[in-house]
């Protein structure tokens, strides 16, 4: 938890640290998986490709070998979906083409259909939904984009997630800079606008 505090006060060089303490001294099997999958995130926040491929990969190994008597109830969402998710997140950091952000969006999308609807549909998972939005906008795909935020949106206006909404609001900003005309993205503005 104390790197995943570093992240969200953006100390990312701390948050690469603590998540390595915190996967060397776990004993439960999806604490490891989750702290070593979060190190891989600062590596791929830190441009460090190799390393974050390899870490997310570790996690993924980690959590398929089983679960440990350790690991408290608390973890039971932190699955498979759940590490695909945050592969999908390590790869929007590492892109550098078109194509490598369509892969993370898909990526990210792949993990989210794999959910039960419940959870699909739940507030937690509709910020997965924007990070998606914002893959698809950097690939080039102002359509998709636009149906993910909307997705998104239609969660986050029911639960009243104030930070989710803002960053619908961040992302569909830039796609409204980059493509006002297209319909998707006209009617994303008019769901996302409305009060």
């Amino acid at each position: 938890m104390r790197g995943h505090l570093a992240w969200v006060t953006g100390d990312i060089g701390s948050m690469a640290a603590l998540s390595n303490a915190a996967a060397e001294m776990a004993t439960a099997v999806g604490t490891r998986a989750m702290a070593i999958q979060q190190g891989g995130r600062a590596l791929a926040i830190m441009g460090d490709k190799d390393g974050a491929l390899h870490a997310i990969g570790e996690a993924e190994q980690a959590l398929t070998g089983g679960k440990s008597g350790d690991d408290p109830d608390s973890l039971y969402f932190y699955g498979p979906e759940l590490l695909t998710r945050q592969r999908g997140i390590i790869l929007t950091y590492l892109a550098d083409s078109l194509t490598a952000y369509l892969r993370a969006a898909n990526t990210i999308l792949d993990a989210l259909a794999a959910l039960p609807s419940a959870v699909r549909d739940s507030e937690w998972v509709a910020s997965y939904r924007v990070r998606a939005a914002a893959a698809f906008a950097a690939s080039g795909e102002p359509d998709a984009a636009s149906a993910e935020l909307r997705r998104a949106h239609a969660i986050a206006s029911v639960t009243g997630g104030s930070k989710t909404l803002g960053e619908i609001a961040r992302v569909h900003a830039r796609i409204a800079a980059k493509w006002p005309t297209n319909p998707w993205v006209v009617e994303a503005t008019e769901q996302i606008t409305e009060r």
